[in-house]
């Protein structure tokens, strides 16, 4: 059966002040007996360089356990060419309960 880790967080974070690796995340995927890694890369790097979300494509064409997600902005700024990516739009960060989830999820 295969087992895929449905969201984690990849590259340097500007709030937290680190940064994980693709390294850090196969190594976990292996130990866990995770066989595709769905990524996103952090929102506050997406936010301060969007450049990010090109560098994480890299590492899914490189290495197909990657499922890379866009971290689209609050504008909902579209993909650029769809490139490959899954769309993700976060819940706002000033929070609101009664609405729905923006998030958005293909089939795999």
């Amino acid at each position: 059966m295969e087992i895929i880790d449905s969201h984690t967080r990849w590259g340097p974070s500007v709030t937290m002040g680190t940064e994980v690796t693709t390294e850090e995340l196969l190594r976990q995927a292996e130990q866990s007996g995770v066989s595709r890694i769905v990524i996103f890369p952090f929102p506050s790097m997406a936010l301060a360089d969007e450049e990010i979300n090109e560098r994480l494509l890299d590492e899914a064409n490189r290495l197909k356990k990657i499922i890379p997600y866009y971290y689209i902005p609050e504008t909902m700024k579209p993909i650029p060419g769809r490139k490959g990516f899954y769309p993700f739009t976060p819940h706002p960060p000033s929070g609101n309960a009664g609405r729905k989830s923006n998030r958005l999820s293909p089939s795999l």
